[in-house]
């Protein structure tokens, strides 16, 4: 009697251990709230308060439901809504400041609070959690041992690119290379293969790109001295939904004809944001680097031109 006692205590606590974390499971952790919005413009020193710890805030930082921000004199900082109710917001220090789900609440009387309305295009705009952004930013800056292909790579408006571009290797050294290019799609297709002298290459008009294919091309080098060196990259041509919604943001920058009025702060942020998600890399470092430029807080992220 005492072994079958045993032994169902035993049973008891394994089935215990293997339930454990289901009833843990079951129990689900707390949702972080939800993101509304991305700093696309700031000036000054503000501060996330995270209960007795402060931490920066920092351009392009996404921003969510219930997070007190703390402004010191003089700091501004803009923020876009894309969540709910499109629109941009605008704190100015010093002031403490909680952000609700479409807007802000001042916490001391007569801080300076301002909104503007966004159009509603912008609405279609997602805001990636942590900085995404930022660290694609940085990450295109590194350098590589192979080859630099430089044009196709990433997502490529229709009806799709019209030549394969690269660098030289080792810089502008004046050795001669001889280069070997090739393009296939994944399903092993060949769809070109080639060699030349140049650093560029002309496509074939008869190529018909597939929207959302991924394409692989490489270009292997071969110097007079025997030295090689190759290089490989990906690219893949947009949707007609994705061109179009990148389209619509682009027209909603646009002035009203016959008038020259610059393009918004945060709307111009947010296009870039959308053409990171959208893979347009390259048109979002030009529109980073336009914006930086134009003294917006990027500089520190963007990699040598």
């Amino acid at each position: 009697m005492r072994r079958v006692r045993r032994t169902s205590a035993l049973l008891r606590a394994v089935l215990a251990a293997l339930l454990l974390p289901a009833a843990l499971a079951a129990r689900g952790t707390p949702a972080l709230p939800e993101i509304v919005g991305v700093v696309t413009d700031l000036a000054g020193t503000a501060e996330r308060e995270q209960g007795p710890a402060h931490t920066p805030l920092l351009m392009l930082d996404d921003v969510r439901r219930g997070e007190v921000l703390h402004l010191r004199a003089g700091a501004r900082v803009e923020i876009a809504y894309t969540a709910g109710a499109a629109r941009v917001v605008t704190l100015c220090g010093p002031g403490h400041f909680h952000l609700l789900a479409t807007g802000a609440r001042a916490r001391e009387p007569g801080a300076c609070l301002q909104y503007r309305d966004l159009a509603a295009a912008w609405r279609e705009v997602h805001i990636a959690p942590g900085g995404l952004a930022r660290a694609s930013i940085a990450l295109r800056g590194n350098g590589a041992t192979q080859i630099a292909l430089t044009t196709p790579r990433g997502a490529q408006r229709a009806p799709g690119p019209r030549e394969l571009v690269w660098a030289q290797p080792y810089g502008h050294a004046a050795t001669p290379w001889d280069y070997a290019v090739r393009l296939s799609d994944t399903r092993g297709r060949l769809l070109l293969s080639a060699h030349t002298t140049q650093r560029r290459l002309v496509l074939p008009a008869d190529i018909a790109w597939e929207q959302g294919q991924p394409y692989l091309w490489t270009v292997e080098a071969t110097g007079a001295d025997g030295r090689r060196i190759g290089g490989a990259a990906e690219f893949q041509v947009l949707g007609a939904a994705a061109v179009a919604g990148i389209a619509r943001l682009e027209r909603s920058l646009q002035p009203p004809a016959g008038e020259a009025v610059p393009a918004q702060g945060a709307e111009a942020v947010l296009l870039g944001l959308a053409l990171e998600g959208a893979g347009l890399h390259d048109e979002a470092m030009v529109q980073w680097r336009r914006l930086a430029g134009q003294g917006a807080a990027l500089s520190a992220w963007l990699p040598p031109p």
